[in-house]
């Protein structure tokens, strides 16, 4: 079962996000963020990949984008979209 609601999203977004993923991993975080950007406009609906984007926008210090992306992770429909 996917994270999205379209299997066709799931599968475009988690080349996206898994590239993210590496990036991150390997500390690259500036470089993650283009991915992780990509993987929430294909498959809004996925709270993971908000939730990573967030995590990433907070440690590079953005932190007011950072609580709008943990708010769309929750679920919240009046954060800002990417």
């Amino acid at each position: 079962m996917s994270v999205c609601a379209s299997e066709k999203h799931y599968s475009d977004s988690r080349d996206y996000f898994v590239e993210a993923t590496m990036q991150y991993d390997d500390g690259s975080l500036t470089e993650s963020l283009p991915f992780y950007r990509a993987a929430v406009r294909i498959c809004p609906e996925c709270g993971l990949y908000w939730q990573k984007l967030g995590e990433v926008e907070l440690q590079i210090g953005k932190e007011v984008l950072a609580k709008s992306r943990f708010i769309k992770a929750l679920g919240k429909p009046y954060a800002e979209d990417v």
